[in-house]
């Protein structure tokens, strides 16, 4: 039992540690634009070498093509994210991780 309460505890305090918030990645890759699967790509494209296993990594959560990452946040179904998709998803919440790594790459 103290495992798992240990590990509960882990998880609150790393979830609690994340400076970014779901809001502001989400403002800041899409702004008051409406992105789809190719402007997405574009604007996580790594700039430069530090950045180069980032995308990667969001492609290897998110699937080819960002699949999952519009099925969850793409509210409406018209194949663009916006930000009143994204508010109006609660499927479309992600990890600090996720959220520190697109910020790095698209802010």
């Amino acid at each position: 039992m103290w495992k798992y309460l240990r590990a509960l505890i882990g998880i609150s305090s790393v979830m609690a540690d994340c400076s970014l918030s779901h809001k502001k990645v989400w403002q800041c890759i899409v702004g008051d634009n409406c992105l789809n699967s190719v402007h997405l790509h574009q604007r996580t494209k790594p700039l430069t070498n530090s950045y180069r296993l980032k995308r990667p990594y969001i492609l290897a959560v998110e699937g080819n093509h960002y699949h999952r990452l519009f099925a969850d946040c793409d509210a409406n179904h018209d194949g663009c994210i916006d930000m009143a998709d994204v508010m109006a998803s609660s499927a479309c919440q992600r990890s600090c991780i996720w959220r520190q790594t697109m910020h790095d790459l698209a802010c």
